[in-house]
């Protein structure tokens, strides 16, 4: 396993972690499973984006290798 899948896992994992996080959060203030369900993907997304945007702007994007 090369660097940037390692990357990608990491930050797949945490973002998942924030979701799971945010799904507890969610079902203290309104148990609805559905909308537990879009906080919680949404959250997922959300993070997944910006931890990958700002690992592209820091300089750690993926490189491709010729």
């Amino acid at each position: 396993m090369d660097r940037s899948h390692t990357r990608s896992i990491i930050v797949l994992f945490v973002a998942v972690m924030a979701g799971l996080l945010a799904s507890r959060f969610v079902r203290s203030v309104w148990p609805d499973p559905v909308v537990m369900f879009v906080a919680t993907a949404g959250v997922i997304m959300a993070v997944d984006l910006l931890l990958t945007a700002l690992l592209k702007r820091t300089g750690w994007e993926d490189r491709q290798e010729s």
